[in-house]
């Protein structure tokens, strides 16, 4: 592990192999190559997965020649399936003095709607306290959704934020 360091970009051999990286450290101000014996495994979240492969000239190449970034292999898929769950929480006081058994999270409220699709009672109330008063949540959330986002460069600097575009609710 290595402070103040960031991966800018993936390196490649002819055979479209990765075999190491470039970073930049922040605090020497210097780049550092590092070079893998066998494999590299990128492993950059969400967000800079992409936008890694992206500035590494993997990706659409359309896209990639916005930015001057040499092409090195012409995937059309790279930063274009972002799926996300949109939910809304609704956090209300009840309008009667009402407790579950167990005040249920986030998680354990998806069993609880396995559980009614198997024909068992599921109220849907979590309640819980905040501050001493009782509150409800409610979560409204899509579980089969359609809409594809995607994420794309802002521009050839690899310090720049990616452009993140989460295509929400779009069939």
């Amino acid at each position: 592990i290595l402070v103040f360091t960031q991966v800018i970009k993936v390196l490649f051999n002819t055979n479209l192999q990765a075999i190491g990286v470039t970073t930049y450290n922040a605090g020497k101000k210097e780049y550092v190559y590092f070079y893998s014996r066998k494999e590299v495994i990128l492993s950059a979240g969400v967000f800079d997965t992409p936008k890694l492969l992206l500035l590494s000239g993997i990706g659409p190449c359309n896209e990639l020649s916005k930015y001057n970034i040499e092409c090195l292999g012409n995937v059309h898929g790279v930063g274009k399936n972002l799926q996300d769950h949109t939910f809304i929480r609704i956090w209300s006081a009840p309008l009667r003095d009402q407790e579950t058994p167990l005040p249920m999270n986030i998680f354990g409220m998806w069993g609880a709607l396995a559980i009614e699709e198997n024909g068992e009672y599921y109220h849907g109330l979590d309640v819980g306290e905040i501050n001493g008063k009782k509150i409800i949540q409610i979560y409204a959330e899509t579980f089969h959704y359609k809409s594809r986002g995607s994420i794309t460069l802002l521009d050839k600097n690899p310090f720049s934020k990616p452009v993140i575009d989460p295509n929400f609710l779009s069939n």
